[in-house]
């Protein structure tokens, strides 16, 4: 075991150099991702790497072993489409009709790129909507703290695992075929998207040098998420003066915070919202796009059907010992917790669990899914079990199973504060909003039972402060919505 000390030391670098947050329960595998990060550095082992950090400079190249290791790194393309819908039905038409008549300018950022879909899915999306950009001057760029994400991006080949959800025309129009079922995106399109390295912890934009100023749209989804509260509020800080007047700032629906964005305003579309900088006045809102339709024209395009917002994951754990087969995971981390054999094998239920969760973040969802199943048959009255799969059914695109799923976790404890959430966002996005304001109003009432700085067991680092803030702006846009369409 690594010294209390030293883990402390590594533990705040971590927080100062990418801005990591440590606090509560969260991050109890934090020795077993420095062996990894220690073994992909080339170290001799942990306490050698540790030290190596902690007497020089960490380099870009350890800072992005280090964010590989303590981050999920995984995308695919247009991931949350309910998000590329707004984009494609409004945000960029808008700003290309705009533009037309003035500077023919566009610049847009993807904060946290990962390996590159994200940025290429926005410019595909730019090349339906304006195939003819010759006399445009159209600025893509996309920044990370890992060079190896990078690296990847650049070279632009990717396996069918980075096209689940995603149409076919894309593949179709815009990928060429090569070995081993991958797929190389065109020239045309590869080109539009600069990469670079950019630690959003250090305070190195917005950059005229980095071309992260005068923005349009700033895409920054799943990242916020890692950070301290302190950092996520100075990157907040930076995004608002990368801003132009009227740019438009996309998180993922976990980030969403009133405490995070008090000097924005949300733009609200179907499944989705913007942050925009409190001065500009909110746009009207016209009907979305399906990105399903996105090769026909923006004005044939109707009946968009979204996507679910994603719920957060939990680190599996164990059932704790009570004579009620209700559990109340919500107190979980204060429990003494012991593993389940399964038959006369020395593997336990918590121990599938947790690869189900570690093929689930390495995007392997059947193999995680079947692990889950098998750690429920195992350990049937482990609420946190259907939570996990209830979240990984939702990556596949299971949404029936998902719900279905978190019903289960709720009949074992009612008191499950995310399962509740996660219906929350489930209901919202299908239009059931009467359903999903019951659910976030039944968080908000379970949540005053903790401290606000509590860690919540059931996640990796999320707070029960940063989760009622959360569902409370998620409730506020519910009702703003419901008086305007009683009153206009």
């Amino acid at each position: 075991m690594l010294p209390e000390y030293l883990q402390m030391c590594l533990k705040d670098l971590l927080t100062k150099k990418i801005g990591l947050n440590f606090a509560g329960s969260g991050w109890q595998d934090f020795e077993l991702r420095i062996a990894a990060a220690a073994k992909d550095a080339g170290a001799a082992d942990a306490l050698t790497y540790i030290q190596l950090l902690l007497d020089s400079p960490p380099s870009p190249a350890n800072m992005g072993t280090l964010a590989r290791h303590f981050t999920v790194g995984e995308t695919y393309f247009f991931r949350h489409k309910a998000s590329f819908d707004a984009l494609a039905a409004h945000v960029l038409p808008e700003l290309l009709q705009r533009r037309e008549l003035d500077q023919r300018q566009l610049r847009i950022w993807s904060a946290g790129c990962c390996t590159g879909e994200e940025a290429y899915s926005i410019a595909i999306l730019l090349d339906r909507l304006l195939p003819q950009q010759e006399n445009w001057e159209i600025s893509i760029v996309a920044t990370d703290i890992n060079p190896l994400f990078l690296q990847k991006a650049e070279r632009a080949v990717y396996g069918e695992w980075s096209f689940r959800g995603t149409p076919e025309w894309v593949k179709d129009l815009y990928f060429t075929k090569g070995r081993n079922n991958t797929y190389e995106l065109i020239p045309k399109i590869r080109q539009r998207v600069q990469f670079a390295y950019l630690n959003l912890a250090e305070g190195t934009y917005p950059s005229a040098q980095s071309d992260t100023d005068r923005l349009d749209v700033i895409v920054c989804r799943n990242v916020l998420m890692y950070f301290s509260t302190e950092e996520a509020r100075r990157v907040v800080s930076r995004f608002r003066a990368a801003l132009q007047e009227n740019g438009l700032l996309l998180v993922s629906p976990a980030e969403t915070s009133s405490t995070l964005f008090p000097d924005y305003s949300l733009v609200h579309y179907v499944g989705t919202s913007f942050y925009q900088p409190r001065e500009a006045v909110a746009p009207k809102k016209p009907a979305l796009l399906s990105l399903k339709q996105a090769p026909q024209a923006a004005t044939q395009i109707k009946n968009m059907k979204t996507a679910a917002v994603n719920v957060p994951r939990i680190r599996p754990a164990a059932r704790p010992e009570q004579k009620s087969s209700a559990v109340s995971w919500s107190r979980a981390s204060k429990a003494r917790i012991t593993p389940t054999r399964i038959g006369g094998n020395s593997e336990s239920a918590v121990e599938l669990a947790r690869l189900a969760r570690a093929a689930a973040d390495k995007g392997n969802l059947d193999n995680a899914a079947q692990l889950c199943e098998q750690a429920i048959a195992a350990e049937k009255l482990n609420p946190a079990f259907y939570y996990l799969l209830a979240t990984i059914d939702q990556e596949r695109g299971r949404i029936d199973a998902a719900v279905q799923a978190l019903q289960r976790t709720l009949y074992l404890d009612h008191r499950f504060v995310l399962a509740h959430f996660a219906l929350a966002n489930l209901r919202l996005v299908e239009g059931r909003r009467k359903d999903a304001a019951r659910y976030l109003e039944t968080v908000r009432r379970l949540l005053q039972d903790y401290e606000a700085d509590e860690t919540l067991a059931e996640s990796d680092s999320l707070t029960v402060g940063r989760l009622d803030d959360i569902a409370a702006t998620l409730a506020a846009s519910l009702n703003q919505d419901r008086h305007t369409a009683e009153y206009g």
